[in-house]
């Protein structure tokens, strides 16, 4: 769990170069990262959070150490639990999962041109 740079990208900066939104230091966080903090903020250990969510701790440590991503039934489960919407929960998986594809994006992908506007 590295740190990241805060970096303000402003509109000005995604007009002029919009790949800037992809690069790597300005990945999107995995949602073990809130997981991390809504855990420490309660002082809570996996096994505890495990057991009350009535998930494996495996999968809790999982998430947390960024190895594991969040399912709909995880998500499901920290919203009752840390009063954090699911579609907060998968909104920050699939924006972390997207960013991941894309800096591994495969040439029949590059390949598409793009529309035509006018």
């Amino acid at each position: 769990m590295k740190e990241r740079p805060e970096v303000v990208l402003t509109v000005e900066h995604a007009k002029a170069d919009p790949v800037q939104l992809y690069r790597h230091d300005l990945a999107p966080p995995h949602p073990g990262v809130r997981l991390r903090k809504e855990m420490g903020r309660y002082g809570l250990k996996a096994y505890t959070l495990a057991k009350r969510l009535g998930i494996p701790r495996t999968r809790i440590e999982r998430i947390a150490a960024e190895t594991h991503p969040v399912t709909y039934d995880t998500a499901l489960r920290l919203e009752r639990f840390f009063y954090v919407r699911a579609e907060q929960w998968m909104s920050e998986q699939v924006a972390f999962d997207l960013h991941q594809f894309r800096l591994g994006r495969t040439p029949d992908i590059e390949a598409i041109t793009k529309v035509d506007k006018g």
